[in-house]
């Protein structure tokens, strides 16, 4: 076999460097370098692919990467995966995290059951519970529970794919927050707040719906979604909105405009092209435009 064993326990000299070898199998080195190596730390359930070469598990247990995840690393924790081309990756500790689906570059901290999937490269998650980032290239989730950032392929041509990614997003945390097919767009932190794109017009072949570097500072289930919204925000408050009827061609536009807080504001446009909404603003209490 191709093994290298020490027997009896004591100090063996190799080249330069002192190796120790004690009765518990533990190997200790003076002076070593290792050179275009996997490294397995933790329990024999922790695995590394023969594929995903230079790669790092340091402990925990039932730890995986695999799928040419190559240079990648996972820390600590349990039932962590980098898988299928995830490269230059990593899961710091955690229980049930998983970083695949060609997302290069990405990093999750630690948490349970957080996910960064499906051509999310150089995207983050800090901690928290559930939170997911999917077809979101440069997105970020700090913190919180069952936060999302979601792109999609839903479009009639496979070459407009990147339009329907929700890049350039970010949620600081909070709770079942949602940003969902746009691009660039915030929510800062609250609960239930939503920034929603829609799927296509079908008889187009456009998008119905577009958000872009729209943002939400907190609150309870604001939103931001219907028509072609551009720079609009919501600073806070609870239920209020700025939409329009989904799916209805690019003649619909919400930009530039504001809800500074309050309740159950709204700045809307009806199903009708040609439409387009600039520059309002509602400071609080409750109200339409």
């Amino acid at each position: 076999s191709n093994n290298l064993k020490f027997e009896p326990a004591g100090t063996y000299i190799i080249s330069s460097s002192m190796f120790k070898v004690s009765t518990a199998g533990n190997i200790t080195a003076s002076n070593m370098e290792i050179t275009q190596a996997t490294i397995r730390g933790g329990t024999a359930a922790n695995w590394i692919g023969h594929s995903s070469a230079l790669s790092f598990i340091g402990g925990g247990t039932y730890n995986v990467i695999t799928g040419s995840s190559f240079n990648s690393v996972i820390g600590s924790g349990g039932n962590n995966t980098i898988s299928a081309s995830s490269d230059f990756s990593s899961i710091l500790s955690g229980m049930s995290c998983s970083i695949w689906g060609n997302s290069d570059r990405s990093f999750i901290g630690a948490g349970y059951n957080n996910h960064i999937m499906s051509s999310s490269n150089m995207s983050f998650i800090g901690a928290g519970d559930t939170n997911r980032i999917l077809y979101a290239s440069q997105s970020a989730i700090v913190a919180g529970q069952y936060n999302r950032i979601e792109g999609g392929i839903d479009s009639p041509q496979s070459s407009l794919e990147a339009a329907f990614k929700s890049k350039y997003s970010f949620i600081g945390g909070g709770n079942s927050n949602k940003i969902y097919k746009g691009e660039g767009n915030t929510i800062v932190s609250g609960v239930f707040n939503k920034i929603s794109g829609s799927n296509w017009a079908y008889n187009t072949g456009l998008a119905g719906d577009w958000q872009k570097e729209c943002t939400i500072g907190g609150g309870s289930t604001n939103q931001i979604y219907g028509a072609l919204q551009y720079w609009n925000t919501i600073t806070g408050g609870y239920g209020n909105k700025m939409y329009g009827t989904k799916n209805a061609g690019y003649g619909m536009q919400i930009i530039t405009s504001t809800i500074s807080g309050g309740i159950s504001n709204s700045i809307y446009t009806t199903n009708t092209n040609g439409v387009q909404i600039t520059a309002c603003g509602i400071a609080a209490g409750s109200s339409s435009v």
